[in-house]
């Protein structure tokens, strides 16, 4: 189960996650929650316009139906998430 919650639409976070990974850079997890979905669109645009690289561009992901996020790499590995749990 995914543990980005939707219940404050709102209310913006940052979650930090840490997972096994084969060095430090690579295996946290950074996701910012947006309060749009053009939000997302705009956080993956500018970060791929800043180095970072591309692992997944913004759209509709399997966690909820309404889980509209985009991810990226950093240029040490980091990946970086934004979502958004908006339906529209």
């Amino acid at each position: 189960m995914h543990r980005h919650r939707n219940f404050h639409p709102d209310r913006v976070y940052i979650a930090i996650y840490k997972s096994a990974g084969p060095n430090e850079a690579t295996s946290r997890h950074w996701c910012l929650k947006a309060k749009s979905r053009s939000e997302v669109d705009a956080f993956w645009h500018a970060g791929i316009a800043a180095g970072g690289t591309d692992d997944g561009p913004p759209g509709l992901r399997h966690y909820h139906a309404a889980y509209h996020g985009a991810f990226l790499r950093d240029p040490d590995g980091n990946k970086v998430e934004a979502v958004c749990h908006q339906a529209v």
